[in-house]
Formats: structure tokens, C-alpha cells, sequence
């Protein structure tokens, strides 16, 4: 995933990192603004996702102190609340209307397709985003 897609100035830390208890963060990052961004990806339309992205935010605010030592050399601003990021092809209507009534953290949704090029399957990431 080209992460700068869903985002300019958004850059990878860790992918796959493991979180206790509600599965591992796909993408760990950190924003232009230096504040860390929880980012997960589904391939389907599936509501689990909402919970998934909550469930890794509460998770990164509560290992704050591990994560400074996992990451003491990059430029994250700890004292700021995380962000998210969720990804998927197309949002189901019940998770657009939950996600409307969380206050924080406010979540960006982006929707992707798959792009069939030769030889190769690309994903675009729509300029639609989907912010609920």
C-alpha cells in the first residue's frame, strides 16, 4: 500500500504490530503533524472494521510508554491522541451511521477499487473519501 494515498505526509512505522487481546494493527504510521495514525484495512464491506480500528486505538492510548521506547528515534509527538484510518472497498450503511455518532477519535474512512493493469491487479484509493 502507497500510504501517502490516503494521505500526503503520512509515512509507515510498523506494519502487522501485534496488540494484545483485539489483533494486530495492519499499519502503525505517523502523520506530517507527528502524531501516530492507527491505520486498518478490510477487503470487504465488513462492520467488524469499526470495532477492529476502536479496539486499536484504545489499545495504542494505553501503550503509550511502550511505544515510546518502540520508537524513541522517530519524530511522534506522544502527547497527541492517536488518529485512524479505516479502508475498505465500500462502507455498509450501519457503520456509516454509528461512526457519525463517535465524537473521538474522529475516523477517516477512504474507500478503494481494484484496477485490473497488464500483468499486474493496482488498488485506487477514491478521492471520495467517505469521512463519516
Amino acid at each position: 500500500m502507497h500510504i501517502e494515498a490516503l494521505e500526503t505526509g503520512l509515512r509507515a512505522l510498523d506494519a502487522s504490530l501485534p496488540c494484545e487481546g483485539c489483533g494486530a494493527i495492519d499499519l502503525l504510521a505517523v502523520d506530517s503533524h507527528h502524531r501516530l495514525a492507527v491505520v486498518d484495512v478490510d477487503t470487504g464491506a465488513d462492520d467488524t472494521l469499526l470495532l477492529r480500528g476502536l479496539a486499536h486505538f484504545d489499545w495504542v492510548t494505553r501503550n503509550v510508554p511502550n511505544l515510546r521506547r518502540m520508537y524513541r528515534t522517530e519524530a511522534v509527538d506522544f502527547s497527541l491522541r492517536p488518529r485512524v484510518f479505516l479502508v475498505a472497498p465500500r462502507l455498509s450503511w450501519m457503520v456509516r451511521c454509528a461512526a457519525r455518532q463517535i465524537i473521538a477519535p474522529r475516523i477517516v474512512w477512504c474507500t478503494y477499487r481494484a484496477v485490473a493493469l497488464p500483468g499486474v491487479v493496482g488498488i485506487v484509493i477514491d478521492a471520495d473519501r467517505a469521512d463519516a
